[in-house]
């Protein structure tokens, strides 16, 4: 009898922790699919007026003035690139984004996102109000609706059996990657070597800050807000005092043979070398048949965020999320220095190739973790002021697409590709011209260098 009881408690106890399993599961794709919102929303906490106070119908209208975070004047260098603006001054540009955003809420436009593995849910988010007035959606059944302005591809979907049946000239396509495009080449075979898809594109979506749409994994602004920065002195002791650990890499792509593994291939040696030459590190993953989620990061003094891809502006939620944001010092391999500088927190990261081999990088870190002052060096970032932090005056993603189709082409100005492709677009007002994408594979392989497509296309 009591073996009867304990069979029946231990049955109880498992269909309780599944239960709990799926609920958890449900709720992280709706925070996945919820977050960028969750960050736009938090951009919003400046001056608002509500006009006419009538009760229940009243609006709420955002005035961005020069003490909104997120909203000023472009500085006079990127003021002097626009035709459009160099005249103005902060006031008057203030007063032309109002005006566009304000026009904007007069008709909301539909943006469909396909997915490989979300199409045909019904899931909706709505846009915050600067970034115009825009809904997503994952139903491809909407694609005839004469509010839907844009196809957003992601590289797996886009093939010909998601192509809408007919294609309105009103709308635009944009292919979407977050892939380096070293690994694009894998995903996006219809571009490279089909010429039927030539002319297919309007935009792109990526995170090369030379795209027609800017989406990084995160930004600095967004991770300042996400930290609740600044710091103090007292909090970044404190911070530094609780790391019992040296180093952490959590990694599932252990490379291989294939030629769109080299990168993971590079990144796995280069590890293994530095673990010969003393490195104490704890490894994760499914290189080394440990899965688990939490490992605690914070506990770390240093992650490794090596790339599987050497390409341009490819720096991922390994050196966002698994770093910076659980106050790990990253030690990067992966996209250009440069791209790193441009794009991270001042003296937030160790960049390996400064190092002329591993055994002497690992010898660094061990200087750091006997050097208190040292180490905390990688940690004064975080006492910047909102407006000190970089990309905060740049929307991205979905939010930028949105603007766009509004006819508010701002973002434009810190594209680096700007005097050369995007002068002729008004900074507010729709192109003269339809906007194409010639050849895919023009557009981004030809712009990257031997380290990340150091084979054929």
């Amino acid at each position: 009898m009591e073996l009867s009881k304990l069979r029946c408690t231990i049955f109880c106890m498992f269909c309780v922790l599944t239960s709990l399993s799926l609920a958890f599961i449900i709720f992280w794709n709706d925070f996945e699919w919820n977050k960028y919102q969750m960050v736009a929303k938090q951009f919003m906490s400046f001056n608002k007026t509500i006009p006419g106070q009538n009760s229940n119908n009243s609006k709420m209208t955002e005035i961005y003035t020069m003490d909104s975070p997120l909203y000023y004047a472009p500085g006079e260098e990127l003021r002097q690139k626009s035709d459009d603006l160099k005249d103005l001054t902060p006031e008057e540009f203030y007063a032309k984004l109002n005006k566009s955003l304000q026009d904007a809420q007069k008709q909301k436009f539909t943006i469909i996102y396909l997915r490989h593995n979300s199409i045909g849910s019904k899931r909706v988010a709505s846009m915050p109000y600067h970034c115009g007035n825009c809904d997503v959606v994952y139903a491809l059944d909407k694609v005839n609706e004469s509010s839907t302005k844009a196809v957003v591809f992601h590289l797996q979907s886009a093939r010909e059996k998601f192509f809408p049946k007919l294609r309105r000239p009103d709308q635009l396509y944009v292919w979407q990657s977050r892939e380096s495009t070293a690994r694009a080449q894998r995903f996006a075979p219809f571009e490279i070597n089909d010429s039927h898809y030539l002319n297919f594109f309007n935009m792109t979506m990526t995170p090369r800050r030379f795209g027609d749409v800017w989406d990084p994994y995160t930004t600095e602004a967004e991770l300042y807000l996400r930290k609740g920065l600044p710091k103090n002195d007292r909090e970044l002791d404190s911070i530094i005092a609780n790391k019992t650990e040296l180093a952490l890499w959590v990694v599932s792509n252990c490379g291989g043979k294939l030629k769109h593994m080299n990168g993971s291939t590079r990144r796995m040696k280069y590890a293994k070398e530095m673990i010969t030459e003393g490195l104490d590190i704890q490894l994760g993953g499914k290189c080394f048949k440990d899965t688990k989620k939490d490992f605690k990061n914070r506990k770390y003094k240093f992650y490794l965020a090596f790339e599987n891809s050497n390409c341009h502006d490819y720096i991922t939620e390994k050196f966002w999320r698994n770093s910076l944001l659980y106050d790990v010092v990253p030690v990067v391999l992966g996209a250009p220095k440069s791209d790193y500088i441009a794009t991270a927190p001042p003296n937030s990261f160790i960049y390996a190739p400064d190092f002329e081999s591993p055994k002497k990088l690992v010898e660094y870190l061990k200087y750091l973790d006997k050097n208190v002052t040292a180490y905390k060096e990688y940690f004064q970032w975080m006492k910047l002021e909102f407006k000190d932090m970089k990309f905060r005056h740049r929307t991205h993603s979905f939010c930028q697409l949105c603007r766009i189709l509004h006819g508010i082409n701002i973002d434009n100005l810190y594209n680096t590709r700007y005097t050369e492709e995007y002068k002729v677009i008004p900074m507010f007002g729709f192109p003269t011209f339809p906007r194409i994408i010639s050849s895919l594979k023009d557009y981004l392989f030809n712009n990257e260098e031997n380290g990340c497509l150091d084979f054929p296309i």
